[in-house]
């Protein structure tokens, strides 16, 4: 017997046929090339919708009398954001140029609000695990391909902290010219702190060539928006003559800058340029002001140079007592020009009453940190660098820098340094470390966090350091550190060190 299927069974047949080998219909996206780098190009589409990465790509070139023709190669999507759209050539290709038209064939092309939501979940998904919020288990392997799909759609946070994974091999190896890449795409769309770290890349050669002319470029284009940090990278370019003819008043004026803002370094420095009238007028007293502004925020050369100052009465009236207290000052922070200067103020009772004991205890400081003059002084009074004073020397006399342990040196540097991420990695391991304890490491960091609490609120690894310094005071016992978190608390731009800095006040009670 033969099957006659009946005509509504072969439109039922025909039906699911049809579903096993129609293709998804794509939509057809056209528009038009607006800039060309190397054989990549920059697209402008027409009507709202955007493509998808990985999205087929033909661009077309207007040939008189023949129409238009595509372009001998084949391009696909590599980045879409709602304000850029960006197409890279599949292998051999012929050389775009802007103004030609361009097809793109989307199956599932999108709206920006869409990408946007999406791109941000995809993202927060990522932090989820790196953080282990949101009752996700920490696993920074599983983050990693979340926050790199999200960089790769163009979201800025995602390429910013994806670098950050790059840099320290978080969830994958550490390569520093990926950490390079990702941080210059999100430099390239104006983050400033973005901007900031690929100039010093570009400066120490991390992960891409030494360039001092890029990575000043690149200083500049931050610090004409703002960014402090720049700012003061400016200054240092132009008086060292980095990337840049060397030019005092250039520099004096990017100090400035820096320096009305609270950058330290930019205040020392211009108090050094008045002093010796190096792109400005020369002036004693306004030298004075600045070497004022940058001591008052524990600046150890500074307050050196506020004693030079009363002690010869330059810029201000002489006064040996004031002088001792600078000197000391900055001995205390373990500067060691001033730590014999102290030793001398001491044994000649200049400033001070005279102690011969606490005289040779700091010659003893300087001389072990090499300092000659100690020595010779040291012998004089008939006795060596490790003679032990007779007499106690008191604790206020103690410095603080030189009593820091030497496993704990490391991730002090670190702490102390220009840079957001190795500042953020060192409070890190210092707080997990049997370091965060010891009497003289938390001097250090009190010092620290007073002085960086007030600076760069926007870069986040910078704040994530203080923050962590705010956890390590506040949980040492010491009592005494309740005032510095209170200190803190008032004076900090950024909500999550004022956070972090009344939580562990109040733990301190």
């Amino acid at each position: 017997m033969i099957y006659r299927p009946s005509f509504f069974g072969l439109l039922v047949i025909g039906f699911f046929f049809s579903l096993t080998i129609s293709p998804v219909l794509a939509v057809e996206l056209n528009g038009s090339v607006t800039n060309v780098t190397g054989s990549a190009v920059t697209i402008k589409l027409e009507g709202n919708l955007l493509p998808q990465i990985d999205d087929p790509v033909a661009i077309n070139e207007s040939i008189p009398g023949l129409g238009s023709l595509p372009l001998e190669g084949e391009w696909k999507i590599t980045r879409v954001t709602p304000e850029e759209i960006i197409a890279e050539p599949i292998g051999e290709s012929s050389q775009p140029q802007a103004g030609q038209l361009v097809i793109i064939q989307s199956s599932q092309p999108s709206t920006a609000t869409t990408l946007q939501t999406d791109v941000s979940e995809t993202y927060q998904r990522g932090l989820n695990y790196l953080n282990g919020n949101q009752g996700v288990e920490r696993n920074a392997t599983k983050a990693f391909p979340l926050i790199h799909s999200a960089a790769s759609q163009g979201h800025i946070p995602a390429q910013i902290k994806l670098a950050y994974m790059y840099s320290i091999g978080r969830g994958v190896a550490a390569d520093k010219t990926e950490s390079f890449m990702w941080s210059r795409k999100a430099a390239m769309q104006g983050d400033l702190v973005s901007q900031y770290n690929i100039a010093v890349d570009y400066y120490q050669g991390r992960g891409v060539a030494e360039d001092k002319t890029e990575a000043t470029k690149w200083f500049r284009k931050a610090a004409n928006k703002g960014h402090l940090k720049s700012q003061a990278s400016m200054g240092r370019a132009y008086y060292k003559g980095y990337g840049v003819s060397q030019n005092y008043a250039e520099a004096a004026s990017w100090y400035t800058k820096a320096a009305q803002r609270g950058d330290i370094f930019s205040q020392r420095r211009l108090g050094l340029m008045y002093d010796q009238g190096e792109g400005v007028p020369q002036s004693s007293a306004t030298a004075y002001d600045w070497y004022k502004k940058a001591a008052a925020q524990d600046d150890i050369l500074s307050q050196k140079q506020l004693g030079f100052m009363y002690w010869n009465g330059k810029g201000i009236s002489k006064d040996k007592e004031k002088a001792f207290y600078w000197f000391r000052k900055a001995a205390r922070q373990g500067e060691v020009g001033a730590q014999r200067l102290t030793a001398m103020c001491y044994r000649r009772g200049t400033g001070t009453t005279k102690d011969l004991d606490k005289a040779i205890y700091w010659y003893r400081k300087a001389a072990a940190q090499g300092d000659e003059d100690a020595k010779e002084e040291l012998a004089a009074l008939n006795t060596t660098p490790g003679h032990v004073p007779q007499n106690h020397v008191s604790s206020t006399e103690k410095p603080r820098a030189n009593q820091v342990p030497a496993g704990a040196a490391q991730m002090i540097a670190q702490i102390q340094s220009t840079d957001g991420a190795q500042q953020q990695r060192g409070a890190k391991l210092l707080a997990r470390s049997a370091f965060k304890t010891d009497p003289a490491v938390l001097s250090v960091l009190r010092d620290e966090l007073l002085k960086g609490a007030t600076l760069n609120p926007r870069d986040k690894h910078h704040v994530d350091a203080m923050a962590w310094l705010c956890k390590i005071l506040g949980t040492s016992g010491d009592k005494s550190y309740q005032t510095t978190l209170k200190k803190v608390s008032s004076t900090t731009r950024s909500r999550k060190i004022k956070k972090y800095a009344r939580k562990y006040a109040a733990n301190l009670r």
